[in-house]
C-alpha cells in the first residue's frame, strides 16, 4: 500500500479559542476521492502515573462536562507554549494535587483521538512523590485528590471504576513498566 499523505486542497479555521481550534480541510485520498474533514487542533497534553513511596497512586475524581460526570483519573494537563513535556508534567501535577515527583520515567507518546484530534499525549510515571504544596487549581477545574494502592487502581480499571481512557493507558502501562523490571 501506498503511504503517501492527503493532499490538502483547501483549509479554513471554523472556530479558534484558547483552548481548541476547529479545522476544515478538503483533501484528497489516495484514491482520487474528495474529503471534508474536520480536525481538532489542540496542545499536546501530558499526563503521569504519580505514586508515593509507599506504592500509591495519585488519583483525581474530576467532573467533566462534556459527558457531565465525575471521573477518577491521573493527573494530566496542557503544555504551555515553549515548555518541555518533563516540565508541564512537573508543573500539572504539583498544581493539581501538591504533589513533586523526585523520579520521572517516560512511558509511552500516543495520540488520543487521531480521527479526529491532532493532539499527542505523553504519559509518565513518578516515583517517590511526596506532598510539597497546596492545589492551585485553574478555574474550571473541580477536582478531588485521593491515593489508592497501585494493585487496587489495577482492580478499579477492571471493575470499570476508572474509566477514563488515558488513565486506564497510563496505569496499565506503569504495570507493563513494574513488569519488565522484575
Amino acid at each position: 500500500m501506498n503511504h503517501e499523505k492527503w493532499e490538502v486542497l483547501k483549509s479554513a479555521y471554523k472556530l479558534k479559542s484558547p483552548y481548541i481550534n476547529v479545522r476544515h480541510d478538503v483533501c484528497r485520498s489516495l484514491r482520487g476521492n474528495k474529503i471534508d474533514y474536520y480536525v481538532v487542533e489542540r496542545a499536546m497534553a501530558v499526563a503521569i502515573v504519580a505514586l508515593t513511596p509507599e506504592r500509591q497512586v495519585i488519583l483525581e475524581r474530576q467532573y467533566r462536562h462534556p459527558i457531565k460526570e465525575w471521573l477518577i483519573e491521573i493527573p494530566a494537563g496542557l503544555r504551555d507554549r515553549d515548555e518541555s513535556s518533563t516540565a508541564t508534567v512537573k508543573r500539572e501535577l504539583l498544581e493539581e494535587t501538591g504533589y513533586h515527583a523526585k523520579k520521572i520515567i517516560k512511558l509511552l507518546d500516543t495520540y488520543p483521538g487521531a480521527g479526529l484530534l491532532d493532539q499527542e499525549l505523553k504519559i509518565y510515571l513518578g516515583l517517590d512523590s511526596v506532598k510539597a504544596k497546596k492545589t492551585k487549581l485553574d478555574p474550571g477545574e473541580e477536582i478531588e485528590i485521593f491515593l489508592v494502592d497501585f494493585v487496587k487502581a489495577v482492580a478499579m480499571i477492571k471493575k470499570g471504576i476508572i474509566r477514563d481512557a488515558m488513565s486506564i493507558i497510563g496505569i496499565y502501562s506503569a504495570q507493563n513498566y513494574f513488569n519488565s523490571q522484575n
